[in-house]
């Protein structure tokens, strides 16, 4: 962690981050160490949950692509096709992005 606190935060690493959002709240700086830990607990509980349910959406993605091989084989012609530069450019997997509807509609994660 740096000892300069003017630095940025985006080269800390993620549990500085969290501390560093933490501080303030819809622009009031919190005053205890308490509400700051308690902030950074919520935001890794979430950060957990959210991995865990991705895991198990691609899973069954991946199931869902097993049993259907022309689905598989169209899906990854688009992904290999098409260059991806940036955030924005994903809205061009337009195949990839109904496969993954489709793969949350016949098995939700929750």
């Amino acid at each position: 962690m740096k000892n300069n606190p003017d630095e940025t935060v985006s080269s800390l690493d993620l549990l500085s981050s969290l501390i560093e959002a933490n501080k303030t709240t819809n622009g009031k700086t919190l005053q205890s160490d308490a509400q700051i830990i308690g902030g950074c607990v919520d935001d890794l509980m979430t950060v957990c949950l959210v991995l865990d349910n991705m895991v198990k959406q691609l899973c069954a993605l991946f199931m869902f692509l097993e049993k259907e091989p022309e689905v598989q084989k169209k899906m990854m012609t688009e992904l290999r096709e098409i260059k991806i530069e940036n955030c924005t450019d994903l809205d061009n997997l337009k195949y990839t992005e109904k496969c993954l509807l489709e793969s949350l509609r016949m098995g939700p994660a929750l």
